[in-house]
């Protein structure tokens, strides 16, 4: 499976960092184009599935229509209303209940997410004051062993640690 995200904003590639660990890499298009190197990487992979993140204005319906030149499979779309619901979408797609760790990292920035990418957990971004519903659904249906807040209190405050749900 290859990963298809924006290169142009950082958020649904990072939520695909551990759902892509040890299952297949992230590409990058813009917008509204399949960028040379990517179409070049894809067309070495020969994927037998493509996955593209976020919504149509992250990556266009033309885009993902081209995407097919480059399977014999599917090529699906993951996508919420936001970054936060496609965090949660992803990983609804991705891992099984009862996974060991889950970690929730901002989605107003790109550096805690990021240190967690590679570790081939869940990595759900979350508002900086409260917790989206859609992420605490995804919590709840996951039932992990821990649950690991990244980023100091400037990223992530109190009440995010308490898992309080947004309003």
């Amino acid at each position: 499976v290859v990963y298809v995200a924006t290169g142009t904003n950082f958020a649904d590639a990072l939520a695909a960092g551990g759902a892509a660990q040890g299952r297949g890499p992230v590409l990058l298009v813009r917008p509204d184009a399949i960028p040379d190197a990517t179409a070049a990487e894809l067309t070495r992979l020969r994927p037998r599935r493509i996955v593209v993140l976020g919504g149509i204005s992250a990556v266009a319906q033309s885009v993902q229509t081209a995407l097919s030149n480059y399977t014999t499979g599917s090529v699906t779309r993951v996508g919420g209303a936001d970054r936060y619901a496609t965090s949660a979408d992803l990983s609804r797609a991705t891992f099984a209940t009862g996974v060991a760790t889950v970690y929730l990292a901002t989605g107003a920035n790109f550096a805690d997410a990021l240190s967690a990418a590679a570790l081939g957990s869940p990595v759900l971004l979350t508002r900086s004051t409260c917790v989206p519903a859609s992420v605490d659904a995804e919590l709840d249906r996951l039932q992990a062993g821990r649950v690991i807040v990244l980023g100091g209190t400037t990223a992530l405050s109190d009440a995010v640690r308490r898992l309080t749900v947004c309003s």
